[in-house]
């Protein structure tokens, strides 16, 4: 009996992540959905603007920080809600592998690329361009479920009580919005 009270103990605390409260602490703040949007939305431009100008300038060090920037940035709204790893994030990092392939494959060419180059760098730079795009609406998409999923776990909150109808009794309090 009581490995399945310790197995339902460790069940409930995977499944409602709950934030212990105090006097002392002010109730943590809920997150905006449009924020999340927001910043999702501009962290998926920013990146495509930073390789652009990168590469119009000559700058390899601004497609570097745009190329990395790009994996990440479209994935600030789910941050924002405290998810740090994304679906999206995984899909683009498909895209950004596919870039980085094709353009190996166009250095190596020399601007005479055979057939079968170029056969492959034109389903390298398809990939890039789809697994880019389709990761990013991926996490504008889902920006604002994930502030969401966070603003139910901070609305579960347990706190020492002291009850006294019938004399000191120290306990635990539940509480929450649903």
């Amino acid at each position: 009996m009581s490995k399945l009270l310790v197995a339902g103990m460790v069940v409930w605390t995977l499944a409602f992540p709950v934030r212990f409260a105090s006097a002392d602490t002010a109730a943590p703040e809920l997150k905006s959905r449009s924020a999340a949007t927001l910043l999702s939305l501009g962290g998926t431009l920013a990146p495509i603007g930073m390789i652009a100008l990168g590469e119009r300038s000559g700058n390899d060090a601004l497609v570097a920080a745009g190329l990395v920037s790009a994996l990440l940035a479209p994935s600030a709204g789910e941050i924002y809600a405290g998810e740090l790893l994304t679906v999206g994030m995984g899909i683009r990092a498909v895209g950004i592998g596919a870039l980085i392939g094709g353009y190996e494959v166009f250095m190596n060419c020399n601007w005479s690329c055979s057939r079968e180059d170029s056969n492959l760098l034109i389903a390298l730079l398809t990939t890039s361009i789809v697994g880019y795009g389709a990761g990013a609406v991926y996490d504008i998409v889902t920006a604002q479920a994930a502030v969401e999923r966070h603003n139910q776990r901070i609305q579960l909150q347990i706190a020492p009580m002291v009850s006294t109808p019938s004399g000191p009794a120290a306990g635990l309090s539940l509480g929450g919005s649903f």
